[in-house]
């Protein structure tokens, strides 16, 4: 079965990842910015495994920590994690949850 997913997607730590496939989370923040747009797969660092899908909409920033603080419900990241560190959104969309976590090479099939 063919999944449609790109063959590299960043890994995200798995409490983030099990919260952007759930839909409590719609920004995943990240040092540096992005020129990917399109379906990734969600893929829970340490696992090999992808939780479920998203499309990449747009990247933003770098975000002050003022506007991080007033964005809370769309990263879920707490303050004291963000302090001081460059942070630039990318906004995800059109998130999947897959029944089952699957390994990262047979959810790649083509």
């Amino acid at each position: 079965m063919a999944h449609h997913l790109p063959l590299a997607s960043p890994a995200v730590k798995p409490h983030w990842c099990r919260l952007l496939v759930l839909g409590e989370k719609t920004w995943e923040l990240r040092g540096s910015a992005t020129h990917v747009r399109g379906r990734v797969a969600l893929v829970a660092s340490g696992t090999g495994c992808i939780h479920g899908g998203a499309t990449l909409v747009a990247c933003h920033g770098p975000l002050t920590e003022a506007q991080l603080a007033q964005t809370h419900a769309k990263h879920c990241v707490p303050a004291e994690l963000l302090r001081g560190a460059r942070r630039y959104k990318k906004v995800r969309s059109t998130l999947g949850q897959k029944a089952a976590a699957e390994p990262h090479a047979l959810a790649l099939a083509r």
